[in-house]
């Protein structure tokens, strides 16, 4: 009897560690880790399913661009931005290029950050790992020239993945990009090690920067009253391109007849001249005249010369 009782007592025991161990692994479901686990995410992803970027033909103006990475940025962040930077290039097989400068960089990298200013970005969710943008750009109408941009770098040292990944997504913000709601897309809004550069974002980044980079100019809102032997008109002038027009003229014209030509220099892309004019002496010998061409041109090349000409009815 007693040594039933001890055999009995040994499988209660047994018993009770297998409940307790399958216990613990039930709380372990498949799957879960205590290590981060680095999931693959899928080939060709798409990053956006509509606009890609803050505003549309969002780009420099200039296929070179420069750099300066201020000496606040210790070697990791330093290096990880030289390969942010080398990734662009070669997705893009060279038609973008990245120079460091001393002055006046396209693109200015810092890390430093005031304690109270890194104190109010931590309030979020989330730690805020970077900020980057276009710190200044210029709507043409068409398309908006980044002058300037911008990149933060505030992660601390210990961050889990020390990879290119924070530099990436800012220098894309740089570039007009917004975020994507693909969690493996490298413009997810939290960064992680898995992350990939889309094939959309580098189809857009080639579409834009193998546009040329030229002038556009086109005439709008304008308008002639004819009276005796003079014509009184209203015009503008503007410049929708990506690069200045330089040295633009003005010519007033009936039916392939000159009648008076203007100067108005230069326009500087983004911009646009408006000119009131009075008393435009018609030649003696188109007095009847019933119609009135205003012709712009430039010096510089253009994108399109089919926006340069307007012809109006003109009455009397």
């Amino acid at each position: 009897m007693r040594l039933f009782k001890t055999l009995l007592m040994i499988l209660t025991f047994l018993l009770f560690l297998l409940a307790i161990n399958m216990l613990f692994f039930s709380y372990l479901k498949p799957g879960t880790s205590f290590s981060p686990v680095s999931i693959e995410p899928p080939r060709n992803i798409t990053s956006y399913n509509g606009s890609l970027q803050f505003y549309p033909n969002m780009l420099f103006n200039h296929k070179i661009i420069t750099y300066t990475i201020e000496n606040t940025c210790e070697k990791a962040k330093y290096n990880n931005m030289i390969q942010a930077f080398s990734i662009l290039e070669n997705e893009t097989s060279g038609l973008i290029k990245f120079q460091p400068a001393s002055r006046e960089p396209d693109i200015f990298v810092t890390c430093n950050q005031s304690v109270q200013e890194l104190e109010s970005k931590q309030k979020s969710s989330y730690f805020i790992a970077g900020e980057g943008g276009a710190e200044r750009a210029v709507s043409t109408g068409e398309f908006w020239v980044i002058e300037k941009g911008k990149i933060l770098l505030y992660y601390p040292r210990t961050k889990e993945c020390l990879t290119y990944h924070v530099e990436l997504h800012e220098l894309l913000h740089v570039f007009g990009f917004k975020h994507s709601d693909n969690r493996y897309s490298m413009m997810y809004p939290v960064s992680e090690c898995n992350q990939v550069l889309s094939d959309d974002i580098i189809r857009e980044i080639l579409r834009l920067y193998n546009l040329p980079e030229l002038a556009d100019i086109y005439i709008t809102n304008v308008s002639a009253v004819k009276h005796g032997i003079y014509i009184d008109f209203d015009i503008e002038i503007k410049n929708q391109g990506i690069e200045n027009a330089r040295n633009i003229t003005l010519i007033l014209s009936s039916r392939n007849k000159a009648i008076d030509t203007f100067e108005l220099k230069d326009i500087n892309y983004g911009e646009g001249k408006i000119m009131n004019v009075e008393n435009v002496r018609i030649p003696i010998t188109m007095l009847n005249l019933d119609e009135i061409t205003f012709s712009a041109s430039s010096e510089s090349e253009e994108m399109s010369t089919d926006n340069n000409n307007i012809t109006l009815s003109i009455q009397s």
